[in-house]
């Protein structure tokens, strides 16, 4: 097995027990993403000579006997969505790559270094973070490593990608609509949502201002392996003044929880869109592998106001209502601003939502309303597993023909439950697919715990082998 294969936690232990150097694990995958890099066009700000300095700092520590910290000498990707010293901070948007500085750190970013993580690089997101694939006018389009003519999905599909085809062993995402979870689902890896307040999202591109949206947001771990997503959790967890919806509730421990005794229900048609025959097909094969491990396995109706999801989610919280006023407003100090025509498409719909303030009062009691079905539902359950999105990975510049098929992922936003991707299974033709794993709001180690147990019974996809003689788009 190639070293870029293993788990960040058996690299951890490797370099602590001085089996492998910090140089020689990064060095494996500053070669990895040589390798597949130019096919899948996942990572920029990538300083392969100051990742390998940094790698040579990290074992002069070890050989002088110095406190380590949990990520030690750990190679670990970002997402365009967070500050991080020595890096701009730009959301995929040219106007943000010019301002940004390259002294600030989001606070979850500060707790990985802290812990002694060396950052590979940061990987590509669409404009703004506001579509379900990647493309923009500042990096160029990412590309699904299981098929280059596909979506890696968005926003965070660069980092599903280069963690997909092995660039990467673990990375931090953000998810406001489903960012996290329908990438990690297109790429065949694991992904989690934290319940909205266990990581503080201080220092977000481009500012910390709160609103509708950021009411959404919060970010998380990426990686194949379920114990890796709980690894970076550990670090990055823990309430920050900078962030008034964060909360000092304490991450549990998985060990914790007996998987045996838990109750699972499920629907697989959200009434919005049904999912193609793939998704059905794999999510029912996983939910009979599942069903001899845990106490029980349960079908269930969806609430009626789920059937609201892309208004309250989508149309109020992303394109906002006025027309998108508030962020032409925005750029009146820029000169001549452009932008990709993935965000372009988003812009359309921007401009085309409007509803007045009674109607924005309405919405938010029907979000009350969605969020107490929700509970109401889960009272004699602890996981709520549904599909991630109603198809497999789309073919480039289609996502946007069909948004409710996202509405799937946007659900746990709106509800600010803790949520995981976990690959359950492929299409016909080879595609990745994910199942979604939905707790109780501060249940975050239960659905872990679940799916950890979950992807011991279906198995963990092997990193892609990408096919470099495709054509990228």
């Amino acid at each position: 097995m190639a070293l870029y294969e293993l788990s960040a936690k058996e690299i951890l232990e490797k370099i602590r027990s001085r089996e492998l150097s910090c140089v020689e694990v990064v060095t494996a995958f500053i070669e990895r993403i040589k390798e597949v890099n130019p096919s899948i066009n996942a990572i920029h700000q990538f300083y392969p000579d100051r990742i390998l300095a940094e790698a040579r700092i990290k074992d002069q520590d070890i050989a002088e006997g110095k406190n380590l910290g949990k990520l030690h000498g750990l190679p670990i990707s970002l997402k365009d969505a967070f500050y991080a010293p020595g890096f701009k901070g730009a959301k995929g948007c040219l106007h943000l790559f010019h301002a940004s500085p390259t002294d600030k750190a989001a606070v979850a970013v500060k707790r990985i270094l802290d812990e002694g993580a060396i950052i590979l690089g940061i990987t590509n997101a669409p404009e703004f973070c506001a579509a379900f694939e990647t493309s923009n006018l500042l990096n160029g389009t990412t590309n699904n490593p299981y098929d280059l003519s596909r979506v890696p999905g968005g926003s965070s599909g660069g980092e599903a990608a280069l963690i997909a085809a092995g660039g990467s062993c673990l990375g931090l995402g953000s998810d406001a609509g489903g960012s996290i979870r329908e990438p990690a689902h297109y790429c065949g890896i694991a992904g989690f949502k934290p319940t909205k307040g266990l990581v503080p999202t201080t220092g977000n591109v481009p500012n910390d201002a709160g609103g509708l949206h950021i009411s959404l947001l919060t970010f998380g771990p990426m990686a194949r392996r379920v114990e890796d997503l709980e690894l970076l959790l550990s670090v990055i967890s823990g309430a920050d003044d900078g962030d008034p919806l964060s909360a000092p509730v304490p991450l549990q421990e998985l060990s914790k929880v007996n998987t045996s005794n838990l109750r699972i229900v499920y629907f697989l048609d959200n009434g919005i869109v049904t999912p193609d025959a793939d998704t059905l097909r794999n999510l029912n094969l996983a939910i009979e592998c599942i069903r001899p491990y845990v106490a029980s396995i349960t079908a269930v109706s969806v609430p009626d106001i789920f059937k609201e999801t892309y208004r309250l989610v989508w149309d109020t919280c992303f394109l906002g209502g006025d027309q998108g006023k508030l962020f032409f407003k925005s750029l009146e100090k820029i000169e001549d601003p452009k932008f990709a025509l993935l965000y372009e498409r988003h812009l359309k719909n921007v401009r085309a939502s409007s509803f007045d303030n009674t109607e924005l009062r309405f919405r938010i009691m029907q979000m009350h309303e969605y969020k107490q079905a929700f509970l109401n539902l889960m009272r004699s359950a602890d996981i709520l597993l549904c599909p991630v999105t109603a198809t497999p990975a789309k073919l480039h510049g289609t996502t946007h023909d069909n948004l409710n098929d996202y509405t799937y992922a946007m659900m746990s936003n709106l509800t600010g439950a803790p949520a995981a991707s976990i690959n359950c299974g492929f299409s016909e033709s080879g595609l990745p697919i994910g199942m979604q794993i939905i707790g109780k709001p501060w249940e975050d180690h239960v659905v872990l715990a679940f799916a950890k147990k979950a992807q011991e019974v279906l198995g963990i996809p092997r990193v892609v082998n990408v096919n470099a003689a495709s054509t990228p788009v």
